[in-house]
């Protein structure tokens, strides 16, 4: 039971989510600030840094890798700061000294070719590291220890500059208004991703050397219990080899800043090495065997004065390590760690083929829209109201013997009369001769045969105007189903599990088929993620039904996936799990019917689907009745298959509005639609409106009416209005037909915000309280439909 009550608890606290800074809006000065204070401080720790008792090249690298501009000096500052505050006068004087050097020795070469080279850095640092520590290794009389730490330094100064250069290339910018640099690095596969991780890894090490120096109580190091949770961590999700590997860099580091006999690059390594063969088991297990081997190492060197201080770091560690998020480590391995490709199965290579095979597909669906939408037949131009003079002129006056009189000697006076006439026949449908000057009709000596002429001619050109408007509307709708089509394709190859955090999702299934075998379920688990990055857990086998009966089984399975899982739907030998969202929605609805009528034309609908999304639609047929309930009806049925097969909201909101308008060529068929779209993940939502009421959002006591501008569906092709918002804990939405809202709905925002009711119908008791309000205010003179929605923890 302890036990238990242990892996529930850790596994609470290792579900809590940690903000993440890329979310962050910054200003440009804002970055560059933040920018230059880093500097500062990384500069202040590789200042401070000192190795076997007091050298310190770890400054000078760090200066010579962050080159020239505003980001060199401010790594010089922060290096002579470290520098003055680690040592005394003379100390510091050396390596402010060895800084400033390396620092002119960049600005000097920074507009030749040979300062961009790799090799720059670490010769830079090498060599004014040497200029200077030439005078104290002579001073100390070239002894043997003397000379050998000379060199070391030497040697440690170039050779960091050089990893510290590419440790941080991602990130050093100049930040000078003249030049800014950002390098991206594909940490996938190849040389330079491994040369990166390596990179990282000795600055990280070197940066915990200056920690080391401070004991807590005389005893605990905060540098080296970072160290131990950081070959904790490589050994955990890279294996054996990280996990070595790791603990050789940090045992070096540690070991140099100690000064002392060689101890914790043999503790780390060893510890590493045996604890990563475990990486597979659950924490704890991994932790234990970490600690014995630890142990084991300490034993070995028992006259080491570090021993003690070891193990108090290792069992500090080993908590910290249990309370690390598993979302954490996760993003720590797929931003250090190779990815293995290796682990794809079949069945995922086959769902990678049918991927692609459907973006294909769609991509040609887009190409014949793109097609048809550039080669639309323009045909004759019925937009020129002149053309219609021009029309009855070719038919009445080419035999006239005054044609050359007014088509060529007046031809400007001709055009002038047209085109002072035209908007009088326009307005009126036809054309009549006090449309003309007097000195026009008195010149012409067919008028009565012209106007006749041109009235046919307008006419016609009417009704083609009126024929290709239908056509283009035709063509449109056709057109656009080409796109649809293309959109709702592509958004079937998106929902294919590859490369949707598939690491995190591979580690899980292994977790979970580890927990069956220690429990002796006979069952195997698949996992996946899917486009909104949420697993998916089925479970088959005999023993996926006997699994159910154990007591708080989905807790402990929980805890083997890190991470909540709830039970979507059972079968013969099979179980199907989502991981569990982090809000809860609470649904509550009402509805009135018009008065006299027995059935309402309102109709709605509320569901989640697999992806963790949330969709409430309500529609409102236009009039009441049963016409009205066909159209709101049919509205919400073709949303409600659409979105929960996938299909991207805006294409089957496009969609919807092509079948209405298609669907009321006959008979007006046409409703409002309102759809509200909530991602329980994060609580992004997204508002649609066709035509409908206005909508309310309320927060504490503030409440935002959210209204569009839109027509009904099915009156011509127009897209929704759409709004952008966030529902946190504590928000609830309120969707209202036109029945509640009424021509003035000041008197719904007050009710709302002034209602108080905490209960746990919440929802159902305001949806009904809404609607009776409404009721007493309009007397039920319309149909009346309330949906609310209360977002919750």
């Amino acid at each position: 039971m302890i036990q238990e009550r242990l892996h529930s608890i850790l596994d609470k606290i290792r579900q809590i989510s940690l903000p993440k800074l890329s979310k962050l809006k910054l200003t440009k000065n804002q970055s560059i600030a933040l920018g230059l204070t880093v500097r500062i401080l990384l500069g202040i720790m590789f200042g401070a840094a000192r190795i076997f008792g007091e050298y310190s090249p770890f400054g000078a690298a760090y200066v010579a890798a962050s080159g020239a501009g505003f980001g060199g000096v401010f790594s010089l500052i922060g290096v002579t700061i470290g520098a003055a505050g680690a040592g005394g006068f003379n100390w510091a004087l050396k390596y402010t000294a060895i800084g400033v050097l390396i620092f002119a020795a960049s600005a000097i070469f920074r507009d030749l070719p040979v300062y961009g080279k790799r090799w720059f850095a670490p010769v830079n640092a090498a060599v004014m590291t040497a200029c200077a520590g030439f005078v104290y290794a002579a001073y100390a009389g070239w002894t043997l220890a003397a000379t050998a730490y000379y060199l070391s330094e030497v040697v440690l100064a170039s050779g960091c500059a050089y990893f510290y250069r590419k440790a941080l290339e991602p990130y050093l910018s100049d930040t000078s208004e003249t030049a800014e640099r950002v390098v991206k690095i594909d940490l996938s596969t190849g040389e330079a991703a491994s040369q990166y991780r390596v990179s990282v890894l000795i600055l990280l090490a070197t940066l915990l050397v200056p920690l080391s120096k401070f004991r807590v109580m005389g005893t605990v190091s905060p540098g080296g219990t970072a160290a131990v949770i950081a070959i904790m961590a490589a050994a955990y999700k890279g294996g054996m080899a990280w996990g070595c590997a790791t603990g050789v860099v940090f045992g070096i580091a540690m070991d140099a800043a100690s000064g002392g006999e060689p101890f914790f690059i043999a503790a780390y390594a060893l510890a590493g090495l045996v604890a990563g063969i475990f990486n597979k088991n659950t924490r704890l297990s991994f932790l234990t065997v970490y600690t014995l081997a630890n142990s084991v190492a300490a034993m070995w060197n028992w006259t080491n004065r570090m021993r003690e201080a070891a193990l108090y770091e290792v069992f500090i560690a080993d908590v910290v390590f249990m309370l690390l998020p598993a979302n954490l480590l996760r993003s720590w391995k797929e931003r250090f760690l190779p990815v293995e490709d290796n682990k794809l199965s079949g069945m995922m290579y086959a769902a990678r083929y049918a991927r692609e095979k459907a973006e294909t597909v769609a991509l040609a669906f887009n190409e014949v829209y793109n097609l048809l939408k550039r080669n639309v037949d323009g045909g004759r131009n019925d937009n020129d109201i002149i053309s219609v003079f021009d029309v009855a002129a070719d038919s009445v006056c080419r035999n006239c013997r005054r044609s050359a009189i007014c088509w060529q000697q007046s031809y400007n006076d001709t055009m002038t009369v047209f085109n002072d006439a035209a908007p009088y026949m326009l307005e009126r449908g036809e054309l009549v001769a006090g449309d003309f000057s007097s000195r026009f009709c008195d010149r012409c000596t067919d008028l009565k045969s012209f106007i006749a002429a041109a009235n046919a001619e307008l006419r016609a050109m009417l009704m083609r105007r009126q024929y290709r408007n239908r056509l283009r509307e035709r063509q449109n709708a056709l057109y656009d189903q080409f796109h649809d089509m293309s959109s709702v394709i592509s958004g079937v190859a998106e929902a294919f599990p590859i490369e949707q955090d598939s690491e995190r999702a591979a580690e899980a299934e292994e977790r979970v088929n580890l927990y069956l075998r220690e429990i002796g379920i006979d069952a195997k688990s698949a996992v996946f993620a899917d486009k909104n990055r949420r697993l998916h857990v089925e479970l088959t086998g005999s023993g996926a039904n006997t699994l159910q009966k154990g007591e708080k089984w989905l807790t402990k399975l929980s805890a083997a996936a890190e991470c909540p899982l709830s039970l979507a739907r059972s079968a013969n030998d099979a179980l199907y799990l989502l991981e569990s969202e982090p809000l809860v929605a609470t649904i509550g609805v009402a509805s009135l019917r018009k008065r006299g009528e027995d059935v309402s034309g309102d109709n709605g609908a509320f569901f989640k689907t697999d992806e963790g999304m949330l969709y409430m639609i309500l529609s409102d047929g236009m009039g009441s009745g049963d016409e009205a309930a066909k159209d709101s009806k049919t509205a919400v049925r073709i949303l409600e298959r659409f979105l929960r097969s996938g299909v991207d909201t805006e294409t089957a909101l496009r969609i919807l509005g092509a079948v209405m308008s298609l669907r009321g060529e006959e008979t007006i068929g046409c409703a409002s639609v309102d759809l509200l779209c909530v991602n329980l993940f994060n609580g992004d939502t997204e508002l649609y409106k066709y035509g409908a009421a206005p909508s309310y959002i309320r927060k504490g006591s503030a409440v935002r009416r959210v209204s569009g501008e839109g027509f009904f569906a099915g009156l011509g092709y127009g897209v929704p209005d759409r709004t952008r918002l966030y529902l946190e804990p504590g928000t609830y939405a309120v969707i209202v037909s036109d029945g509640v809202a009424g021509p003035d709905d000041d008197w719904l925002s007050n009710s709302l915000a002034g209602y108080e009711y905490d209960g746990e119908d919440f929802a159902k008791v305001l949806a009904h309280s809404v609607v009776e309000i409404a009721s007493e205010k309009f007397g039920r003179a319309d149909d009346m439909t309330a949906l609310v929605t209360a977002i919750n923890n």
